[in-house]
């Protein structure tokens, strides 16, 4: 009754299989455009040109990304990224517990320690520009914290008792002194003393005398211990510096100073002598290098610590690292090349503040929540245990107490960022053109009073055409389709030039030089005239 078959109906296949239907009504055209095409009188920087495309394109029903290569030419950490900067504060060192010949450029450290802390003071690291794999990044903070602990040693104890290097500023010495006989040092934003103390009445209410003209200073009241809100952005204008006989005796008792060095008549009770020898033994026992850094290989984290002191890395982003603190203590640009970064930032610099990624602590994993670790000299030392202990005992106890025998018995202080390193500053290429721009894009976060009156973001509408990543390997920085799709309803009348337009999201432009990128079009064109297809047929 029914009938049965061993051949089962077939579905016919899915477009996907198929391929797209064929209009004979629409004529698909490609343009290649590559950087090195430009005017490069006219567009010297190929992240922003103009040109005439191959021919005049005409009802443009469509218009896609076929083929682009984008090489890489990102500098992950610059200045104008505003992610090269590393600010720290010691805030305790170990007081060593001999007062030998071996121990006195310890004694000295510990010295301009206390002084350090007594002022507020801080440190700032700025590492070059470029691209750092974890290794090289560890060890160019590592070296750079040492080195700028030691070049402050050494002109605490220089033989210029003129100047003070609190931070960022370089402070004069005045001819004030207070009552207890401690020089009275000004801020360099301040063009006199006058200017300078009735700042200081003004920030930390004290009763500094404001001298009238050519009249005689008379010691001041006035205790050498800043405020603790003092900061890049708010520099004291005055600080109280006394002398390094009244500091050394003050931490290690009285006639300390004198009997560091063998023979202390021969310092002719005065500062030049002894400041020198201890300069050089510093020098000569290798600097300041008590902070070591460490790769968590698992964690993905560098790993802070010091022997000696205790320390913090400074998160705070408005009073250190903002553009208004760089611009206050006068270390926005390289002053090795400031004109030329001048120059550069014209165009590279971006317009809108980064609230997110900003400082070298940031890009470290650092929220500014982290605190140190001690490790006493009578406990266990930091371990790695992924490590083998025999074949990388150094991986295994990265971290050791101080082997001279002064500070022996000092802590250990271990310091880990809460999150993870990030050795990449930007992840893709933005690419406007002028008329064919279809994605929506979110603007960075500014911490606005709008934003904080609405709580929303804001952005802007066809923003950009395409969006592309920025990779390293060289075989996927060439990319096939994949790419936007811009569809005119009604079909574009006509099409003869592009704007070209290459940026990061926060609007930098990348610097691609001399290295060519291109990138091909595909012009899909509605032709209006009517195909008869051929259907000639012979003659009987």
């Amino acid at each position: 009754m029914y009938a049965t078959s061993n051949h089962p109906i077939i579905p016919p296949p899915s477009p996907a299989v198929k391929g797209p239907a064929t209009d004979s009504n629409v004529d698909n055209y490609f343009a290649s455009i590559s950087s090195v095409d430009r005017n490069i009188v006219k567009y010297p920087n190929s992240n922003t040109f103009s040109v005439d495309l191959p021919q005049e394109y005409t009802n443009i029903h469509g218009v896609s990304l076929h083929h682009s290569f984008f090489p890489n030419v990102s500098i992950d950490f610059t200045l104008d990224q505003n992610n090269v900067d590393l600010v720290f504060r010691l805030k305790s060192m170990h007081l060593p517990n001999s007062t030998t010949s071996n121990t006195v450029a310890e004694i000295m450290m510990y010295i301009f320690t206390m002084q350090d802390i007594a002022t507020n003071n801080y440190h700032r690291i700025r590492i070059a520009d470029g691209n750092y794999t974890h290794s090289q990044l560890l060890l160019e903070v590592q070296n750079r914290m040492n080195q700028v602990v030691t070049e402050a040693i050494t002109e605490f104890y220089s033989d210029d008792p003129s100047t003070y290097r609190w931070g960022d500023y370089t402070y004069v010495a005045t001819h004030v002194l207070t009552t207890e006989g401690h020089s009275v040092m000004v801020n360099p934003r301040y063009s006199s003393y006058a200017d300078a103390a009735e700042a200081h009445n003004a920030i930390f209410g004290t009763n500094i005398p404001i001298p009238e003209d050519n009249s005689p200073i008379q010691p001041i009241e006035l205790s050498r211990q800043t405020n603790v809100n003092t900061s890049a952005l708010n520099s004291p204008p005055i600080l109280v510096i006394p002398t390094v006989e009244w500091i050394t005796d003050l931490h290690m008792g009285d006639g300390t100073y004198k009997s560091l060095h063998n023979d202390p008549t021969q310092t002719n009770n005065t500062d030049t002598f002894i400041q020198k020898y201890v300069t050089e033994l510093i020098l000569h026992s290798g600097g300041y290098e008590y902070f070591k850094l460490f790769y968590d290989e698992i964690q993905n984290k560098i790993v802070f610590e010091n022997n000696v002191s205790d320390f913090a890395v400074i998160c705070d982003f408005v009073h250190y690292y903002s553009m208004d603190a760089l611009d206050a203590a006068g270390v926005r640009h390289r002053p090795s090349n400031r004109e030329g970064c001048d120059r550069e930032c014209v165009f590279s610099a971006s317009g809108r503040p980064d609230h997110v990624n900003w400082g070298l602590p940031v890009y470290m994993g650092f929220s500014g929540k982290e605190y140190t670790v001690p490790y006493t000299v009578t406990g266990p030392l930091p371990t790695f245990y992924y490590y083998d202990k025999n074949t990388h005992p150094l991986s295994y106890n990265p971290f050791h107490h101080a082997t001279t025998p002064g500070l022996a018995d000092a802590t250990i202080h271990v310091l880990t960022p809460c999150g993870q390193l990030n050795l990449s500053s930007e992840v893709y290429y933005y690419l406007e053109i002028d008329g064919l721009n279809i994605v929506d894009e979110l603007l960075p976060f500014n911490n606005d009073a709008y934003a904080v009156t609405t709580g929303t973001s804001t952005g802007i509408i066809k923003s950009i055409f395409s969006k592309r990543a920025i990779l390293s390997n060289i075989d996927m920085q060439y990319r096939s389709g994949l790419g936007e799709h811009k569809i005119f309803a009604p079909p574009l009348r006509r099409m003869k030039r592009i704007n070209v337009k290459i940026r990061y999201h926060d609007g930098r432009l990348p610097d691609f030089g001399s290295v060519p990128f291109d990138f091909t079009l595909r012009f899909i064109c509605q032709n209006n005239q009517l195909r008869v297809p051929n259907r000639f047929v012979s003659p009987a």
